[in-house]
């Protein structure tokens, strides 16, 4: 139902997933100590000039298909197990995309630069364990119609 605890999860995820989008995952910082915010669409402007401009392709496409598969999980509440195998497909992607943002972060460090990780990676880790609340709250709906089925 779209009004049940496990849609209030679904869209937390979704949203954490699309903040992840602006908000810095890591920073670049150069001999200079200049700083330099790396977020999922490309770099900062200060250092597009000293490494050249690059778009993590793999982390915003896991991003986008991790909020395609959050936003079809809250519109599939007429379908529980759909609605589950969505959560379960958005946890994976999410569980995926904390993996390869972390390796992109730490490893594209030019010669002569630094890294360290921002708060924005946080939020993978927020609507992934939201993501595992909508699916205790999918179970237990569905827990909830078999018990009802009993009694009739």
């Amino acid at each position: 139902m779209i009004q049940r605890k496990q849609t209030l999860w679904l869209l937390l995820a979704a949203v954490c997933l699309c903040l992840t989008m602006v908000m810095p995952v890591g920073t670049i910082i150069s001999k200079e100590l200049t700083f330099s915010d790396l977020t999922i669409l490309g770099f900062g402007e200060d250092v597009n000039e000293a490494v050249g401009a690059h778009t993590p392709w793999g982390v915003l496409t896991l991003t986008a298909l991790a909020i395609v598969a959050a936003v079809l999980a809250i519109f599939g509440f007429k379908n529980r197990a759909k609605q589950l195998k969505m959560t379960n497909i958005m946890m994976l992607i999410s569980a995926l995309t904390i993996v390869v943002t972390y390796v992109y972060v730490m490893s594209y460090t030019p010669e002569g630069f630094m890294n360290d990780l921002k708060p924005g990676c946080v939020l993978y880790f927020v609507a992934y364990l939201a993501g595992f609340m909508a699916r205790r709250g999918i179970r237990k709906d569905e827990e909830l119609v078999k018990a009802a089925d009993r009694i009739r």
